[in-house]
Protein backbone atom coordinates (compact mmCIF):
# COMPACT_ATOMS: atom_id res chain seq x y z
CA UNK A 1 0.00 0.00 0.00
CA UNK A 2 1.22 3.48 -0.81
CA UNK A 3 0.10 6.07 1.70
CA UNK A 4 1.44 9.03 -0.21
CA UNK A 5 3.10 10.21 -3.38
CA UNK A 6 6.12 12.49 -3.23
CA UNK A 7 5.67 15.33 -5.71
CA UNK A 8 8.80 17.36 -4.91
CA UNK A 9 11.56 17.68 -2.36
CA UNK A 10 13.39 20.98 -1.98
CA UNK A 11 16.54 21.50 0.05
CA UNK A 12 16.84 25.03 1.39
CA UNK A 13 19.61 26.42 3.56
CA UNK A 14 17.77 25.78 6.83
CA UNK A 15 15.02 23.26 6.03
CA UNK A 16 13.70 20.64 3.67
CA UNK A 17 10.32 21.02 2.04
CA UNK A 18 8.32 17.96 1.02
CA UNK A 19 5.39 18.41 -1.35
CA UNK A 20 3.32 15.27 -1.03
CA UNK A 21 -0.07 13.93 -2.02
CA UNK A 22 -2.29 11.59 -0.02
CA UNK A 23 -4.38 10.28 -2.93
CA UNK A 24 -6.81 8.20 -0.88
CA UNK A 25 -9.21 10.26 1.20
CA UNK A 26 -9.37 7.56 3.90
CA UNK A 27 -5.66 8.16 4.66
CA UNK A 28 -5.86 11.93 5.03
CA UNK A 29 -6.84 12.08 8.70
CA UNK A 30 -5.80 10.18 11.78
CA UNK A 31 -8.20 8.54 14.19
CA UNK A 32 -7.94 7.05 17.65
CA UNK A 33 -6.71 3.67 16.39
CA UNK A 34 -3.99 5.20 14.22
CA UNK A 35 -2.89 7.46 17.08
CA UNK A 36 -2.81 4.53 19.51
CA UNK A 37 -0.68 2.36 17.19
CA UNK A 38 1.73 5.20 16.45
CA UNK A 39 2.08 6.08 20.14
CA UNK A 40 2.58 2.45 21.17
CA UNK A 41 5.46 2.09 18.70
CA UNK A 42 6.91 5.61 19.11
CA UNK A 43 6.10 6.56 22.73
CA UNK A 44 7.71 10.01 22.49
CA UNK A 45 5.33 11.16 19.74
CA UNK A 46 2.49 12.30 22.05
CA UNK A 47 4.95 14.36 24.11
CA UNK A 48 6.28 16.42 21.19
CA UNK A 49 5.82 20.14 21.52
CA UNK A 50 3.10 21.15 19.10
CA UNK A 51 1.33 24.41 18.38
CA UNK A 52 -2.34 23.48 18.10
CA UNK A 53 -5.68 24.86 19.28
CA UNK A 54 -6.15 22.14 21.93
CA UNK A 55 -2.86 22.26 23.83
CA UNK A 56 0.89 22.48 23.65
CA UNK A 57 1.63 18.79 23.03
CA UNK A 58 0.97 16.62 20.00
CA UNK A 59 -1.16 14.26 22.12
CA UNK A 60 -3.88 16.93 22.24
CA UNK A 61 -4.65 16.46 18.53
CA UNK A 62 -2.97 13.17 17.63
CA UNK A 63 -6.24 11.23 17.40
CA UNK A 64 -7.83 13.64 14.94
CA UNK A 65 -5.31 15.51 12.84
CA UNK A 66 -4.09 15.47 9.27
CA UNK A 67 -1.88 12.62 8.13
CA UNK A 68 0.74 15.18 6.98
CA UNK A 69 0.83 16.45 10.58
CA UNK A 70 1.41 12.93 11.90
CA UNK A 71 4.10 12.39 9.24
CA UNK A 72 5.79 15.65 10.28
CA UNK A 73 6.00 14.48 13.90
CA UNK A 74 7.21 11.02 12.89
CA UNK A 75 10.02 12.57 10.82
CA UNK A 76 11.05 14.67 13.81
CA UNK A 77 10.86 11.64 16.11
CA UNK A 78 13.27 9.72 13.89
CA UNK A 79 15.57 12.76 13.66
CA UNK A 80 15.68 13.07 17.44
CA UNK A 81 16.49 9.36 17.70
CA UNK A 82 19.52 9.87 15.42
CA UNK A 83 20.55 13.26 16.86
CA UNK A 84 24.16 13.74 17.86
CA UNK A 85 23.36 15.40 21.17
CA UNK A 86 20.70 16.70 23.51
CA UNK A 87 21.15 20.24 22.16
CA UNK A 88 19.86 19.20 18.73
CA UNK A 89 16.29 20.32 18.19
CA UNK A 90 14.03 20.13 15.19
CA UNK A 91 10.97 22.03 14.10
CA UNK A 92 8.39 21.25 11.51
CA UNK A 93 5.22 22.52 9.93
CA UNK A 94 2.61 20.86 7.82
CA UNK A 95 -0.33 22.27 5.94
CA UNK A 96 -2.76 21.26 3.27
CA UNK A 97 -2.15 23.09 0.01
CA UNK A 98 -5.23 21.48 -1.57
CA UNK A 99 -7.10 19.36 0.96
CA UNK A 100 -9.73 18.21 -1.55
CA UNK A 101 -7.02 16.71 -3.76
CA UNK A 102 -4.85 15.52 -0.83
CA UNK A 103 -1.89 17.84 -1.50
CA UNK A 104 0.22 18.97 1.46
CA UNK A 105 3.53 20.62 2.25
CA UNK A 106 5.71 19.50 5.15
CA UNK A 107 8.74 21.53 6.20
CA UNK A 108 11.43 20.24 8.56
CA UNK A 109 14.29 22.30 9.98
CA UNK A 110 17.70 20.83 9.38
CA UNK A 111 21.42 20.92 9.67
CA UNK A 112 21.95 17.76 7.61
CA UNK A 113 19.79 17.21 4.53
CA UNK A 114 20.66 13.52 4.30
CA UNK A 115 19.57 12.93 7.90
CA UNK A 116 16.21 14.58 7.17
CA UNK A 117 15.79 12.54 4.00
CA UNK A 118 16.56 9.32 5.91
CA UNK A 119 14.07 10.28 8.62
CA UNK A 120 11.43 11.07 5.99
CA UNK A 121 11.87 7.68 4.35
CA UNK A 122 11.78 5.89 7.73
CA UNK A 123 8.66 7.81 8.77
CA UNK A 124 6.80 6.98 5.56
CA UNK A 125 7.76 3.31 5.85
CA UNK A 126 6.76 3.31 9.54
CA UNK A 127 3.32 4.73 8.77
CA UNK A 128 2.74 2.45 5.78
CA UNK A 129 4.01 -0.79 7.29
CA UNK A 130 3.34 -0.48 11.02
CA UNK A 131 0.61 2.06 11.61
CA UNK A 132 -1.79 2.09 8.66
CA UNK A 133 -1.57 -1.51 7.47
Amino acid sequence: MSLLEVRAIRVLSDRMVFNVCFPEERFRLTDGAIAARAAALRPNLPEHACVNPKGNRFRAVMGCTSMPHLLEHCIIDFLVEEAAGPSDSFQGTSRWTDREAGFATIQISMKDDLAVLRAFKRAVRFLEEEVIS
